[in-house]
């Protein structure tokens, strides 16, 4: 005889159901996974926010050397026709 307790499935000794202990076991583990899941998710979008930080600022030193470039190419066309 078994009895629907709502929550678990208790047979006539009193016992759990193996499929309910093995459902609720895969329960856990489905929630702990999903927990571990969520922090390598916050691990990986905080390296990539590094990441975009990181080429922004290279864009940027990179923006600068080639207008100093730029000012130097100017700065020699402007000297050598003045010679």
């Amino acid at each position: 005889m078994e009895l629907d307790l709502g929550l678990k499935l208790v047979t006539s000794t009193g016992r759990e159901d193996e499929k309910d202990i093995k459902i609720r076991e895969l329960t856990a583990e489905l929630q702990r996974e999903r927990k571990r899941c969520a922090a390598f998710q916050e691990q990986l979008d905080m390296v990539l926010r590094d990441m975009e930080d990181h080429s922004n600022h290279l864009s940027r030193n990179i923006d600068g050397i080639v207008q100093s470039v730029r000012e130097i190419e100017s700065k020699k066309i402007v000297h050598s026709q003045s010679k």
